[in-house]
């Protein structure tokens, strides 16, 4: 389950992602997320460096938009 489903039920699950365009996310990982901060975990730290990653990659491609994506090609 995904959000928060009252006070009393905190949702603790995580899904990461990075925004291509509206309603368009590229989703890296998940992971239950038992602290505050990100910083505070290993774990999440694992999922920092995914995000930034793909981030990385689709500079890297020139991905820029969902048109950019649905028409990439891989030239190797």
């Amino acid at each position: 389950m995904y959000g928060t489903h009252g006070k009393d039920c905190p949702s603790f699950l995580r899904i990461y992602a990075i925004k291509v365009e509206n309603n368009c996310f590229l989703i890296t990982g998940g992971a239950i997320k038992l602290t505050h901060r990100m910083d505070e975990a290993e774990y999440l730290q694992e999922e920092v460096r995914k995000l930034n990653t793909v981030h990385d990659w689709l500079e890297q491609e020139y991905i820029l938009d969902v048109e950019d994506l649905n028409n990439y090609e891989s030239y190797e």
